[in-house]
Formats: C-alpha cells, structure tokens, sequence
C-alpha cells in the first residue's frame, strides 16, 4: 500500500462544522458515501477531510485517522466495519471544494490555501473565487519580516507576510486583508478608506464566527486582536455588528460604533494620512 505523509498538517480534525459524522461500514466506499449524501463528486467528501487529492497521502489519513486496515485492489485502502475509530465527516451542502493546485511560489501558495476555504464565501464582503484570482495573478506577495501583525496589505499591488507558518489568528488577519485587496482598485477606494477598513473587521468577526462559533470570552480577544487594546475594541464592535448581521435582517444595524472605534486606532490615523496624500 502506498502512503505518503502530508507535508503541512490538517487545518483541524475532524473538519471545521462537518454536517454528518458517518460511522464506516464493509461495502461503503468513497463513490457510494458521494451517492448517498448528495455529492456528485467523490474526492469532495474526501477533500473535506482531508484536504488533499493526493492518493497516497488519503491512503495515509485512512489508516491514522479512520483506523482502515484492508484493501480491495492492494492500492488504496478500503473501509470496513471493524475499522476504528471508524467515522468520516460529511460537509455542509454550501461547502465547495478548493480551487488549488497552487502555485509553487510558498508565500502565494500559503495565502492561496487559507483563501482558498468554503467558509470564505459566507464571509461578507468578499468573493471567493475573485481573491484567488486576484492573488493569483494581480499581486505580489512577499516576506516583510518587521510586520507586528501576520499580513498587511499596502494599497497598490503587494501583500506582505510576517511569517509563512498559521495558525488560526493568522488565518483571521489574512481574511481582512483580503477585503482591503477585494474591495476596488487595489482595496482602498470603494467609498474610502475608512468604509473598507470596516468591512475587513466585520469580515474578520465574520470569519470567528463561522469557524468557531459562540466565541466570546476574553482569550479569543486577546488572540484575535494579537493582544492591542484599541483593536480589541474594534473587534468587540465588529462582533456585536455581525451577531445582528448575519441574521439577514433589513436594514442591516448601523456601523457608527465600528467607525468610531475603527478612528481611535493609531494605525489607521497613520495610514489614514498616507491614503489621503496618495488620493490628492
């Protein structure tokens, strides 16, 4: 039997809000389980929990994490009832594959994969498919080794990574940059500086949300926030604007508070500056 291990970690295991944990029985497959739960294509379902195509690194996750031990054809591994734990995790029916491969640039592939993530075509103001297109082809993406926070994007045409590893914080900070790039020419005019920079914290509590839902205690601030006060406020206010948001109610809830918050921040006053002088 082929395996390989995978060269990064899963994201999480079992995947982030899987629908249906379903206990493996002799006779199922990967093509039957697509069959059963509404999926048209097989390496969906494998996709979601494994977040590869790669044959060789699935027959890996299927013997580590569902406990497969034998194979119908000596090539990959098949399922059966002894196997133990035994479960594989069915995705939501919004959830939609990643569009990879990537590009063999690290720093671009990196962004590429968080990017790249069903959840981000929940989150408001950004368009999955058109980010990845963007990053893809539109922008460049560097190191920028003396950055406090884990992204930072510049206003014209580069994305600058702090450090190539993530974790979750990092993934969130990425997500708002990401609505600075998506939100018109090079993420700073669709309707001013600072309605794009309420966006991208509505699309960063968006993103908590979505992937950690019914977070509220202080610890999540402080990680998401990497700590700074005055962004802690910002986030709070994001927050209480997405609990009414996302409800979809009509008129969405104002974004005074957001705005007001979003105005204390040292950073934004000095980038704030530099939009200005660009834009006279």
């Amino acid at each position: 039997m082929k395996t390989a291990p995978p060269q990064k970690a899963l994201t999480h295991w079992p995947p982030f809000r899987y629908s249906i944990r379903h206990k493996v029985a002799t006779g199922d497959s990967w093509v039957g389980l697509a069959t059963k739960f509404g999926r048209q294509d097989p390496w969906d379902i494998i996709q979601f929990n494994f977040e590869t195509k790669v044959p060789e690194i699935v027959n890996h996750y299927m013997a580590k994490l569902i406990g497969s031990t034998t194979s119908k054809d000596g090539k990959n591994y098949s399922f059966s009832s002894g196997d133990q734990p035994g479960y594989v995790y069915i995705p939501p029916s919004n959830w939609k594959p990643a569009m990879g491969p990537y590009t063999t640039d690290l720093w671009k592939a990196r962004v590429l994969e968080t990017l790249d993530h069903w959840a981000v075509d929940l989150v408001p103001h950004l368009n999955r498919a058109g980010i990845v297109d963007i990053v893809t082809n539109k922008i460049q993406v560097e190191e920028y080794s003396t950055l406090w926070v884990p992204y930072e994007y510049d206003n014209r045409d580069g994305l600058y990574c702090h450090r190539l590893a993530q974790d979750f914080t990092d993934m969130a900070w990425l997500i708002k940059e990401a609505v600075h790039i998506w939100n018109g020419p090079h993420g700073w005019n669709d309707g001013g500086y600072l309605k794009n920079e309420v966006n991208g914290w509505v699309a960063l509590a968006a993103w908590w949300d979505l992937m950690l839902p019914g977070l509220r205690d202080l610890f999540y601030f402080l990680d998401a926030t990497e700590g700074h006060l005055q962004k802690m406020s910002t986030f709070k206010a994001a927050r209480e604007y997405w609990e009414v948001a996302k409800l979809g109610k009509i008129p969405l809830p104002s974004t005074v508070a957001i705005e007001n918050a979003v105005r204390r921040d040292p950073s934004f006053i000095r980038r704030m500056h530099v939009f200005q002088e660009r834009a006279s």
